[in-house]
């Protein structure tokens, strides 16, 4: 049993139903609703002739300042290529050239236009519908899992959940969280980049069953989240648009940091709004500029048409050409940086409880690199569901379920 439809959960359930065994999909809003389709940035793989794992290793953990679990990142980049590799026997086609990320110190990020996720579960979802029709896939939607539920030995072995308004126990040999994080909580004032549904129902529900959470309240800022139009407030401004030659200004023309760490580079807006710097939209909202223009000038009249095809055609919508006009941007909520523990195959402390994608702790430390996610989501929704189809082919159903702490729900 699987639950969430982003994409570490597809990429699970297409491992484990390829290793044989029935993968239940359980997701509480619509089929396919996650960050995952929003991501635009791309994925982080060391491919090229001069780069290597090693780097990209180093990267990675220099970006998080060396607070990751090395054990997990060295999984990540070693592994990142043959992502790559299996995406692209999904039907994945990387036609862009690699560029340089933000910490990044080779050209490695791998893109499609602005809206590489996107494309990416396109892929998947079209394989999970092939192995939906062969029977080894069932997708619930609407389901609201509410809590773990473990057998007479203490392992996980089913869950609560709500369908049509009612409750309701299913019984699994393995659970696979890959809920994402908690970004939709909107923390503080600020926007969000997440789905309103991201709202910390695994972590809650991990940590009620036993498992150990890292970090759970660290959180990544993205640096440029839009600010006018109101409608756009929090929604994303790929860092291609930095990677490509776009710079930041406060009002006064003065150029801010525009590459490196995420969380430099937000340290250094909000110190310039301090300061007074910042510019007013029409909402009274703070904000920077981002001059976009400047990818034309660098790059060559319409490479932003090219490259952003997703942002270009977003604000061309609401009247403004971000070929002639910078744009305002502010710090958004981004990403969860901690969560719950787990181990190189993905696996949590509670034995056949595994944990994959945003929800999972460890691989990030205190900041993530651009494009680590859609790594992340690869190379660990994969491991999870292969070695959840090992447990799962080896173990019964479990017979009797502890549920005497469940007497709130109506079941």
């Amino acid at each position: 049993m699987l639950f969430g439809s982003g994409g570490a959960g597809l990429c699970a359930a297409i491992e484990a139903a390829e290793n044989g065994v029935h993968v239940c999909i359980l997701t509480k809003e619509k089929y396919c609703q996650s960050n995952t389709i929003m991501a635009q940035g791309g994925i982080q793989a060391a491919t090229e002739e001069g780069d290597s794992v090693e780097l990209h290793f180093e990267d990675t953990m220099k970006g998080g300042h060396y607070k990751n679990n090395p054990k997990l990142v060295k999984k990540l980049t070693e592994e990142a290529p043959t992502a790559l590799e299996w995406l692209s026997k999904l039907g994945i086609t990387f036609q862009e050239e690699p560029i340089l990320a933000g910490g990044a110190s080779k050209k490695r990020l791998h893109t499609i236009g602005d809206s590489t996720g996107a494309a990416i579960m396109k892929v998947l979802s079209r394989k999970v519908m092939e192995l939906e029709k062969k029977k080894l896939i069932t997708i619930k939607t609407y389901a609201d899992v509410q809590e773990l539920i473990k057998d007479d030995k203490g392992n996980i072995g089913g869950v609560i959940f709500q369908h049509n308004k009612k409750y309701q126990i299913m019984k699994a040999k393995v659970v696979i969280l890959a809920t994402g994080g908690s970004g939709g909580l909107r923390y503080g004032d600020l926007n969000t980049s997440n789905c309103d549904g991201i709202t910390g129902d695994g972590l809650a529900m991990a940590y009620h069953a036993g498992a150990k959470l890292i970090d759970p309240a660290a959180i990544q800022y993205h640096p440029t989240g839009g600010v006018f139009p109101t409608n756009f407030s929090g929604k994303l401004i790929s860092e291609k648009a930095r990677s490509l030659g776009a710079l930041l200004f406060n009002k006064e023309g003065e150029p801010l940091i525009s590459q490196g760490n995420r969380d430099d580079i937000v340290k250094n807006i909000l110190s310039e709004i301090n300061k007074g710097k910042g510019i007013k939209n029409p909402s009274n909202r703070d904000g920077v500029w981002l001059a976009i223009p400047l990818i034309d000038k660098i790059n060559g009249e319409g490479t932003i048409q090219k490259k952003l095809p997703a942002l270009y055609k977003k604000y061309k919508s609401v009247g403004i050409d971000i070929t002639k006009h910078a744009i305002l941007v502010y710090p958004t909520v981004h990403y969860q940086l901690g969560g719950v523990e787990i181990d190189e195959k993905g696996m949590t402390e509670i034995p056949n409880l595994f944990a994959v994608g945003e929800i999972s702790g460890g691989i990030d430390g205190e900041n993530r690199l651009m494009g680590n996610a859609l790594c992340t989501i690869i190379v660990y929704g994969r491991t999870a569901g292969k070695e959840a189809a090992k447990i799962a082919k080896s173990i019964p159903l479990p017979k009797q379920l502890s549920i005497s702490h469940l007497n709130n729900f109506a079941i």
